[in-house]
């Protein structure tokens, strides 16, 4: 660049050309960094189909095996802690008061929080649970879903979701009743917060399954403070804001 005097001042300055030159060197490396950013918010949401294609491995592995479903095993502890050491286990009591941490109900149903806890502590003890964390080991008075702690993280997690993972459970959502994991932020010690963007969500939908709502076996709901469905379709808008939490069918029982 050649600056030019500027009169009757001893300053240089810089052409209209020039500035509109530097100017536009700026706005395209601010794009360019934008741009990065949604490339790698993409690239962490779709880990979460990665994700849980194992958790559906896991699941039906488990049920092959076992005949009975992860965190619902009624008889975990025979299972699981062979030498009665209570190492693997925990010596808390159960939900039927029995000193055996790693058995459910065993009637047919994952509930939550317990049972969902200790449905990843079941899926690992069995080897067919690769994730990171130390998973559930016991019984507590207020159980509590910590990602990486006893429950799976997820990749997708961004600050603005703060932390995320899944959780176990069989109920309802919308016209589906059965087994499922459930992806969400935490929400006070519960996962029920929204975790992917409506865009991010419908393009793990799309790749998984029908890329609609709340049909087929990925499902989205609304975060609290967010909308991310109406009706049956993703709300297609440019936010940012993380509205999603999923909800992934398991096995077929």
């Amino acid at each position: 660049m050649n600056p030019r005097k500027i009169a009757g001042t001893g300053q240089h300055g810089f052409t209209l050309v020039e500035l509109a030159t530097v100017l536009t060197i700026i706005a395209l490396i601010l794009a360019g960094i934008l741009i990065g950013k949604q490339m790698v918010q993409r690239s962490q949401a779709m880990a979460v189909v990665t994700e849980v294609e194992s958790f559906q491995q896991a699941f039906d592995k488990f049920w092959e095996k076992y005949k009975e479903l992860p965190g619902d095993m009624i008889d975990g502890y025979a299972f699981f802690d062979l030498n009665a050491t209570n190492l693997i286990c925990g010596t808390n009591v159960d939900i039927n008061g029995n000193a055996a941490g790693c058995n459910g109900d065993g009637n047919g149903v994952i509930a939550s929080p317990r049972e969902s806890l200790r449905g990843w502590q079941h899926l690992q003890l069995a080897g067919f649970l690769s994730a990171k964390g130390t998973f559930y080991t016991g019984i507590s008075s207020v159980p509590t879903f910590n990602p990486g702690t006893n429950v799976p993280p997820s990749q997708a997690a961004t600050p603005l979701s703060g932390p995320a993972g899944y959780k176990l459970a069989t109920g309802t959502v919308y016209t589906f009743t059965g087994h499922y994991a459930q992806l969400g932020a935490n929400v006070a010690n519960n996962l029920t917060g929204g975790v992917l963007t409506t865009a991010d969500a419908l393009a793990v939908d799309q790749k998984m399954d029908d890329g609609l709502a709340i049909t087929g076996r990925v499902l989205a709901q609304n975060d609290a403070a967010n909308g991310c469905v109406a009706a049956n379709i993703y709300i297609r808008t440019e936010s940012t804001a993380t509205a999603c939490n999923m909800v992934f069918q398991l096995g077929t029982q």
